[in-house]
């Protein structure tokens, strides 16, 4: 397995929808999704988690080449405020990334381990959101 440092628009988006997630009063996106994740309410807390996922993922190509120095590039990691992408591609974004991580111990690591049981959530909600899913038996 290859592991490299993602952009940064791919963790902003996840934290974007992680935001998002966290306003709605949807069951399936709401209140439901963010059990057990970092606050995120405030620029503050999301310029945080955004930093440590970042750092996660340095912790993981570290982890599988050594040294994640070759990778970062000329700008240091960068969070903004962006707007949230649909689900699917939330979820896609954040496999992305925990696959860039799952060198190493780095799965082991509580913020790693939050965020799979986050890819879960959202894959399980996505799915729940399904008209297909709503006329499947339940045989």
């Amino acid at each position: 397995m290859s592991a490299f440092i993602v952009e940064d628009r791919t963790i902003n988006s996840v934290i974007a929808f992680m935001h998002k997630a966290s306003k709605s009063s949807d069951i399936n996106f709401g209140r439901y999704l963010t059990t057990g994740i970092p606050p995120v309410d405030t620029p503050q807390q999301r310029a945080a988690l955004a930093q440590r996922m970042h750092s996660l993922n340095i912790a993981g190509v570290g982890a599988r080449y050594g040294s994640a120095d070759d990778m970062l590039g000329d700008e240091p990691f960068k969070y903004h405020s962006e707007l949230p992408p649909p689900p699917v591609q939330a979820y896609k974004s954040l496999r992305c990334f925990l696959y860039q991580c799952a060198e190493g111990y780095v799965p082991e690591r509580e913020l790693f381990t939050t965020m799979e049981r986050f890819s879960d959530n959202l894959a399980h909600a996505i799915v729940r959101s399904l008209d297909q899913f709503d006329r499947a038996q339940w045989a």
